[in-house]
């Protein structure tokens, strides 16, 4: 049985960054399709249809704030994960360079995420999400932050023993 060593790293940001991507696109869409079958016959001469599609329209919306918590906590366990890591400083510098390509990716998740929701489709129903947008917009600043921060307390950690 392959035992994986699983300790907090810079790496986890590149999950990071693809889960709120796939999760970003994901409450979208659902939503642009809620709101496209609103309208389909079936949905609308049953009256449990119509509720089980508005309740199911409410519980997308409020994606847009749940979606903060999802970052908060991913956020708050690389950190705490990160601080229980001994690592060496000289890795410090591999974790920059590991940073950097995270920005990168970030970059280009967060040009994708803009290039689908910009297109006339879905350009209204990205609309209902402004925390979720101005999140996905500001990724790359976000893991930059967040890296930082993470390759700080790995180092920390470190100087205290970890």
């Amino acid at each position: 049985m392959l035992k994986r060593n699983r300790k907090g790293s810079l790496l986890d940001w590149f999950w990071i960054v693809t889960a709120l991507f796939i999760t970003s696109i994901v409450v979208i869409l659902a939503l642009f399709i809620n709101n496209k079958i609103t309208d389909v016959a079936i949905f609308t001469d049953d009256a449990n249809a119509a509720a089980a599609l508005a309740h199911s329209k409410d519980t997308l919306l409020s994606m847009d704030n749940l979606f903060l918590f999802i970052v908060v906590g991913l956020s708050l366990f690389t950190v705490c994960s990160a601080a229980m890591v001994w690592n060496h400083p000289a890795f410090f510098f591999v974790g920059m360079i590991l940073l950097a390509i995270a920005i990168m990716f970030a970059a280009f998740m967060s040009n994708a995420y803009e290039d689908v929701t910009d297109t006339e489709t879905l350009q209204e129903t990205s609309a209902n999400f402004t925390k979720m947008n101005f999140l996905m917009g500001k990724l790359p600043y976000y893991i930059c932050f967040m890296g930082m921060m993470t390759a700080v307390v790995m180092y920390l950690s470190y100087i205290h023993g970890g």
